[in-house]
């Protein structure tokens, strides 16, 4: 493996991991205001996340769970 498609990798798996943090962190701050950081909850207010307020309160929530299940499951996998 070259080192280019490994740099490329790591960079497409840590923008990955990146928008699924922000994903989780707009999704709590949406459902669960009084347990998320205030400047987290603020941020809900924007126009650019309320926008989409139908988004971050009913597809991310799913397509974290459904991420966090497939880790769970290739982890599985690959140890058993």
């Amino acid at each position: 493996m070259s080192l280019g498609l490994i740099v490329l990798v790591a960079v497409l798996i840590s923008i990955f991991l990146g928008l699924y943090y922000f994903s989780l962190i707009i999704s709590i701050a949406i459902w669960f205001p009084d347990k998320a950081k205030r400047k987290w909850v603020e941020l809900t207010k924007s126009p650019g996340i309320n926008a989409f307020i139908w988004f971050w309160k009913w597809v991310a929530p799913v397509w974290l769970i459904t991420i966090a299940m497939s880790i769970a499951v290739i982890t599985v996998k690959l140890v058993f």
